[in-house]
């Protein structure tokens, strides 16, 4: 018999990052672009990035994440007295293919490749499935096994967000490949009687699709010289940074009359910390301040105030798409100085 409510939580998370750091002095010289380490970092705050080695595929990433995932839920089990639970479900988000010699087209998925590497783990006939929502899609794969738990089917699930985007960047085109990494998270979310997710908001503009787009191009590896024909991330950088300021800027303004996404009405003051989409940080402090210009009529709050809310790890390790967020919930949770049971964070 159910008891309700039924909530679930976050019970344990691992990472994985590329031990490739590719300095802005080293990518320029790999790749030769027309730039300098000065202007990178003054158009995007990023100093250095994490690349994949030409074994590393996004299913590894994503196997080295979960299995860093699993050992910690693991150790917390143990201290509860209790055996390990195995996981029921693996949700995965990912914007690029497993990259496994016989899997180009995106299938098997990458989730597949996870459950098969931990088999002992997961349940017998633990459920698999990939889920494609750009560079938000890991926030999406939370918000759905935070409902599948929560009407009962299911008491653990595992959130993966991976991307290996140095497989579709061209790094001869220095608009993009001075922006994006490589990297995996994991997350395993258990079934709870106290409440872990408050609320959700799931957004999305389809008719701005062209702003990023991936076609068939000559694109140039970072590994030698060479160019092969291959997908490639093309991206209208200026639209992108003025939607995503924009957007960014409407959640922390909205935030405390949106039912969805707060419905326990916590006030903005009461959020430790943002775990936004590392895509430039340019972008945090333009929405920064455009939030703090709108929410500033009978609110004493700056847009410094704002910017020290956001967790800002794209300076080290780049922009690796669904796992950007990732570098940033290591640090806070994990970290010297981790949040606290009970502190309310936004994602």
């Amino acid at each position: 018999m159910i008891n309700w409510p039924i909530y679930s939580k976050i019970i344990g998370s691992g990472l994985y990052l590329p031990e490739w750091k590719v300095t802005n002095d080293k990518l320029i010289d790999i790749t030769g672009i027309d730039s300098n380490n000065e202007w990178i970092i003054g158009r995007t705050g990023i100093e250095a990035r994490n690349i994949g080695l030409a074994n590393e595929t996004n299913a590894t990433m994503a196997v080295e994440a979960s299995r860093k995932a699993i050992e910690r839920v693991r150790a917390i089990d143990e201290i509860n007295g209790h055996g390990y639970s195995p996981i029921e479900l693996i949700v995965c988000a990912t914007n690029t293919s497993c990259g496994a010699k016989d899997s180009r087209a995106g299938f098997p998925c990458v989730a597949g490749h996870v459950q098969a590497e931990l088999s002992d783990f997961f349940v017998e006939e633990c459920g698999i499935f990939d889920l494609q929502s750009g560079c938000t899609g890991t926030v999406y794969a939370l918000a759905v096994a935070d409902g599948l738990i929560r009407c009962g089917d299911y008491n653990r699930i595992m959130v993966i967000g991976t991307d290996k985007l140095s497989d579709v960047t061209d790094f001869s085109d220095r608009t993009t490949c001075v922006l994006l990494s490589d990297g995996a998270v994991a997350y395993v979310l258990s079934r709870s009687d106290k409440q872990g997710f408050v609320g959700h908001r799931l957004h999305g503009d389809g008719k701005k699709a062209h702003y990023i787009t991936s076609p068939l191009i000559e694109r140039r590896i970072i590994y030698d010289n060479k160019r092969i024909l291959s997908p490639a991330i093309v991206m209208d950088g200026k639209k992108v940074h003025e939607d995503v300021s924009a957007l960014v800027a409407d959640i922390i303004v909205n935030f405390p009359e949106d039912k969805a996404l707060n419905p326990d009405g916590i006030s903005f003051n009461e959020i430790k910390a943002i775990f936004a989409h590392q895509a430039n940080k340019r972008t945090f402090t333009h929405a920064a301040k455009t939030a703090a210009r709108r929410l500033n009529a009978g609110n004493n709050i700056t847009w410094q105030d704002i910017l020290n809310k956001i967790v800002i790890t794209i300076g080290d390790h780049g922009n690796n798409s669904t796992a950007s967020i990732g570098p940033g919930w290591e640090k806070l949770i994990y970290g010297q100085e981790p949040l606290q049971e009970g502190d309310h964070v936004l994602m």
